[in-house]
């Protein structure tokens, strides 16, 4: 996550700055593309991390939590939009803070392993008749099939 977020967050932070409007686009762009590449990680990392059976209301909490962040951003930005004077705050403020949560998450969660990697197991089990490797689910509830992924 941090290695994504980061750049995505310095790159907010610069959009104000640039001299022209087409510099202060490419950072926007810059920020946008890789601003959410860690979502599929991150949720990965959340299902290793929680026991199975809490997993739903994580992931839900996770979900709902980054939701209402998002909504309360543009409701402070807008008065801080009303006044010229700062209307650049809002960037240095959201770059800022994401900064300083991402730096968060690293220091307290960088220690934590998921189960698999504690124990040394991989979710790669023996490969099926067409040399593709299978990867088992065990703790999933809904379904004890075995899935084929092509890596």
């Amino acid at each position: 996550m941090v290695v994504t977020h980061l750049p995505s967050n310095f790159f907010m932070i610069l959009i104000p700055l640039m001299p022209n409007e087409g510099m202060a686009i490419t950072m926007l762009f810059l920020k946008y593309s890789i601003s959410e590449m860690d979502v599929p990680t991150r949720n990965a990392y959340t299902q290793q991390v929680v026991d199975p059976d809490e997993r739903t209301a994580a992931s839900g909490l996770t979900n709902v939590i980054r939701s209402l962040g998002k909504s309360m951003g543009p409701l402070l930005a807008g008065f801080l939009y009303a006044n010229p004077k700062y209307s650049n705050y809002p960037f240095f403020i959201a770059g800022g803070l994401k900064i300083v949560y991402d730096l968060l998450l690293l220091k307290n969660f960088s220690s934590l392993k998921p189960a698999s990697e504690q124990t040394g197991e991989s979710m790669l089990s023996e490969k099926n008749e067409e040399n593709i490797p299978l990867l088992d689910f065990p703790d999933n509830e809904v379904s004890k099939s075995t899935f084929k992924v092509r890596i």
